[in-house]
């Protein structure tokens, strides 16, 4: 199967990637050389928009895991969206990611990412 990518910047060091077809054994190493260029500047958010992959393999979920880790090594957030349901339901079953990562629609994850920020600002408020 074929894989194609498309990365999308946005405001204060967020980014986004769109996946379309499959990350499996074939793909895989393609996705990574996308991901590692993105990863060249600093992240401040990884949105990881699942909306067009339809197969993924084991070592397409230890991908996405490496991602997540990349992103947060360096104090980054990793959010994904738009998961099909097969996609997660291998997810599901792997319990390979916190559900508090996984969302439905950017909508969900940029309230949820609002919130982190807003809590975040009470407490610096609060320290002084």
């Amino acid at each position: 199967m074929e894989l194609k990518v498309e990365v999308t910047y946005k405001p204060k060091g967020s980014v986004m990637v769109t996946a379309y077809g499959a990350i499996d054994s074939t793909t895989y190493l393609d996705f990574i050389r996308e991901y590692e260029k993105v990863l060249e500047n600093p992240v401040t958010t990884f949105i990881l928009n699942m909306e067009g992959v339809t197969y993924i393999s084991s070592i397409g979920v230890s991908t996405i895991i490496k991602i997540k880790r990349a992103v947060e090594k360096n104090k980054g957030s990793f959010v994904i969206i738009n998961l099909q349901p097969q996609i997660k339901a291998v997810f599901d079953i792997v319990q390979a990611l916190p559900a508090e990562c996984v969302f439905g629609s950017i909508e969900e994850a940029d309230a949820y990412l609002g919130q982190i920020q807003r809590k975040a600002l009470e407490k610096q408020k609060e320290s002084y």
